[in-house]
């Protein structure tokens, strides 16, 4: 729903972490603007296919140990929740690694299932704050602010140095548009400003 309204406001959003939409390709070939985008999708997806069978190895080992103690059972399991984080928008562009991003709205960019070399290339691409949603609590952060979003209220409270919004309220019956009101407006604060995120204020980068 954040990226949804930022990219209505006229705002960019990247998403990345390519391996981990394998299984969900068709509905992201399914949100491109058009067909040029379309086959860009395809190369996207195939270039990391590509590099995977190079090695014999296989997409179906990407959920973590971490993924599987937290319920993850199967890449589409993973993919699915990967690709919802873009909402119902159209997919713009596709970003290569170490390009800039040209269009407004929602893009696609490459970089692996590694948090710290796709993030990176979120940012050479032009990224200049970090949204990180994370059911475990890791503490990474990047060389652009990294507003870490919680999404239970145990990782919220247990990991307080860490996270910066607790989205597990939905599970506890908030109610969903206030929520994301409230997501909004966090990232408004952080880009103007107001708030510093948690890594910023730790010195963590």
């Amino acid at each position: 729903r954040m990226s949804e309204k930022i990219c209505q406001a006229g705002g960019t959003v990247t998403l990345t972490e390519i391996t981990e939409m394998f299984g969900a390709e068709q509905h992201l070939m399914n949100h491109a603007i058009n067909m040029e985008t379309f086959e860009k999708i395809k190369t996207l997806m195939q270039i990391h296919k590509n590099y995977i069978e190079k090695y014999g190895e296989s997409a179906n080992g990407n959920p973590s140990y971490g993924n599987k103690q937290g319920g993850i059972t199967t890449i589409e399991d993973k993919s699915l929740g990967c690709v919802q984080k873009s909402g119902r928008n159209a997919i713009v562009d596709v970003v290569f690694y170490g390009d800039r991003v040209k269009k407004k709205g929602l893009n696609l960019v490459q970089g692996p299932g590694s948090d710290l070399v796709g993030v990176t290339s979120q940012i050479v691409a032009g990224a200049n704050m970090v949204v990180f949603s994370t059911g475990r609590g890791t503490p990474v952060a990047f060389a652009a602010p990294t507003l870490k979003v919680a999404t239970n209220q145990r990782i919220f409270i247990t990991k307080h140095r860490w996270m910066d919004f607790n989205a597990g309220g939905l599970i506890d019956g908030e109610d969903i548009e206030e929520l994301s009101d409230a997501f909004v407006d966090l990232v408004l604060r952080t880009a103007s400003g107001q708030y510093k995120s948690r890594n910023e204020q730790e010195g963590f980068y």
